[in-house]
C-alpha cells in the first residue's frame, strides 16, 4: 500500500496553546502509506504561524503550510484547504482542526484499512472525547451512541452526530456546493455530501479529542446568537442538495429550531397593534383573524429571511422593524408600484416600479415577501417572474393572498386564488420547492361574512 496517499486537512487561527498537540498527533501516525498535512494558517496574531513554520522545517515531507497576508475567515480558509487537498494526489482526506488532536498513532492506518477493504463506504469516523476549558475530559463522547453504519438520512440531525477530527473520506466523493460559504456548520455539510455517494462506517474506538474552549468557532457570540437561524438555512440547503429525498426529516429539524427561535423572539407582537395585531372587536373581526394569521405565518418564516430582503408591495412597511429584529436580514428594501395608494405621506417606499421590471439586478436578494399583493396584479406571473429574477439561488419568497375578502382598493382588485392556481403560477415563474398553507379557516371566513 506504499503508493497510497492521504491528505490531512487542518485550518488554524490563534491556536498557539493547542497547535503543538494537534501536529504531534499527526506527525506520530504510524502507517504503511504516505500522508501529508496541509495547514491553512489564517494570519494568526499569536505565535501559531511560527509553530507551524517550525513543523514545516522539521518535517518537510509531512507538513505543507499555506499562509495568508490577512485574515480571510474560517469558512474561506476551510474552502481553500479543501481545494488544496482535492487537487493533491491523495486517495483519502482526513481532518483535524488546529485546536483538536488525535490520540491513537494507528488512527489513519485503521481507517484507511477499513475503507480499502470496503469500497461501498465513502468515509469512516470514530468516537471522540471532549476536553472542557478546565482541561478535564468530560463524560460525553461524540459518536458513541450511533450505529456503526451511517446513512445520509442519519446525518439529518439537530446536532452533528460525530466530530470532524474523527472523519476520513474518499477524495473523489468531495463535491462542494456553491452555498457552502454561506453556512456555519460546515462539518454537517461535509458529512452529508460525502455520504451521498455511499454510507459511512464507524470504528467504535476513541481516537481523537475535541477541545471545547471559549475561543473556538462555535463558542463565539455571533455563532451562538444565529445558531438556530443557520441550522434552518443549513437544512434547507442540504435537503435541496439531496433533491428533497429527506424533506420529512429536514422539516422535523427545522420545526425544532423555529420553536426555539420563537422562545427567543425580540419584542413579539402580543399587544394590540392597529396593523400587525388589530384588537379583537366586533368591527375588527375580519382584520383581526386575517392579520393575526399572517403575523403567525410570518413569525414561523423568520428563520428563512437573511441578507438583503425585498418587500414587494410594501405600503407603509408595517413588518419592517419586526423582521429586522427577529431574523438575519441585514438590509430591508421596500418596493411599491408607482401608482400605489398613499397610506402615509411620511413613509415612502425605498423604490417604485412600473409593475413590469423591478429596478434591481439579477440575484440581488436572499429573501423577499409580498403580503396581500398578488390579488392586485393584473398579470401575476409578470410579478412572480420578476421576484424570481431578483432572488439569489436558494432564495426564499414568502407571500400571502386572500381566498375570501371583500372588494377593496377598487378598481385595483383582480383575483382570488386557489392553491392549485397559485402553484401553477409559481412553477410557471421558475419557483420550486413550493409550500402552500391555508392560514384562515371557517372562523376567518365567517368573520369576513359577518
Amino acid at each position: 500500500m506504499n503508493e497510497l496517499m492521504v491528505a490531512i486537512w487542518m485550518v488554524t487561527y490563534n491556536h498557539e496553546a493547542f497547535i503543538d498537540a494537534a501536529l504531534q498527533g499527526i506527525i506520530n501516525q504510524k502507517a504503511d502509506f504516505k500522508y501529508k498535512v496541509f495547514i491553512g494558517e489564517d494570519f494568526s496574531s499569536d505565535k501559531t504561524k511560527e509553530i507551524c513554520l517550525r513543523y514545516q522545517k522539521e518535517y518537510p515531507e509531512k507538513v505543507e503550510l499555506i499562509t495568508r497576508d490577512k485574515n480571510i475567515g474560517n469558512i474561506a480558509n476551510a474552502l481553500d484547504i479543501y481545494k488544496v487537498c482535492f487537487d493533491s494526489s491523495a486517495k483519502y482526506i482526513a481532518m483535524c482542526e488546529g485546536d483538536d488532536y488525535w490520540t491513537d498513532p494507528y488512527k489513519l492506518q485503521k481507517q484507511v484499512d477499513i475503507l480499502e477493504g470496503n469500497p461501498q463506504y465513502t468515509g469512516s469516523f470514530h468516537e471522540t472525547e471532549i476536553l472542557d476549558s478546565s482541561g478535564v475530559i468530560s463524560g460525553k463522547v461524540y459518536g458513541k451512541d450511533i450505529n456503526d453504519i451511517v446513512s445520509t438520512e442519519d446525518i439529518f440531525n439537530i446536532y452533528s452526530i460525530f466530530h470532524t477530527s474523527s472523519f476520513i473520506f474518499r477524495r473523489e466523493s468531495l463535491n462542494i456546493p456553491n452555498w457552502f460559504s454561506q453556512v456555519v456548520s460546515t462539518d454537517i455539510v461535509l458529512f452529508s455530501i460525502i455520504s451521498a455517494g455511499g454510507n459511512l462506517i464507524k470504528i467504535p474506538e476513541k481516537m481523537s479529542v475535541y477541545r471545547r474552549h471559549p475561543t473556538g468557532l462555535t463558542s463565539t457570540d455571533l455563532v451562538k446568537q444565529t445558531y438556530h437561524y443557520n441550522r434552518v438555512f443549513l437544512m434547507r440547503c442540504l435537503n435541496a442538495f439531496h433533491n428533497y429525498k429527506f424533506t420529512e426529516k429536514a422539516n422535523e429539524i427545522i420545526k425544532y429550531h423555529k420553536e426555539e427561535l420563537l422562545k427567543q423572539q425580540v419584542n413579539p407582537v402580543t399587544q394590540p397593534d392597529a396593523f400587525l395585531n388589530p384588537p379583537f372587536t366586533e368591527e375588527n373581526l375580519d382584520r383581526y383573524y386575517v392579520r393575526k394569521s399572517i403575523l403567525e405565518a410570518l413569525s414561523l418564516s423568520l428563520t428563512e429571511f437573511r441578507g438583503s430582503f425585498l418587500d414587494v408591495g410594501c405600503g407603509k412597511m408595517p413588518y419592517k422593524e419586526y423582521i429586522l429584529k427577529n431574523s438575519l436580514v441585514e438590509k430591508y428594501i421596500g418596493l411599491d408600484i408607482e401608482s400605489a395608494l398613499q397610506y402615509d405621506t411620511k413613509i415612502k417606499a425605498d423604490f417604485t416600479w412600473n409593475g413590469i421590471t423591478m429596478p434591481f439586478e439579477d440575484a440581488s436578494f436572499e429573501s423577499a415577501m409580498a403580503t396581500e399583493v398578488l390579488e392586485h396584479c393584473p398579470e401575476p406571473e409578470i410579478v412572480l417572474k420578476e421576484v424570481h429574477r431578483v432572488l439569489k439561488p436558494h432564495g426564499v419568497f414568502f407571500f400571502t393572498v386572500p381566498f375570501l375578502w371583500n372588494l377593496h382598493e377598487a378598481p385595483h382588485d383582480e383575483y382570488r386564488y386557489t392553491p392549485w392556481s397559485l402553484e401553477r403560477h409559481l412553477k410557471n415563474s421558475g419557483f420550486s420547492h413550493i409550500e402552500i398553507k391555508a392560514l384562515g379557516g371557517w372562523h376567518a371566513s365567517l368573520a369576513q361574512m359577518l
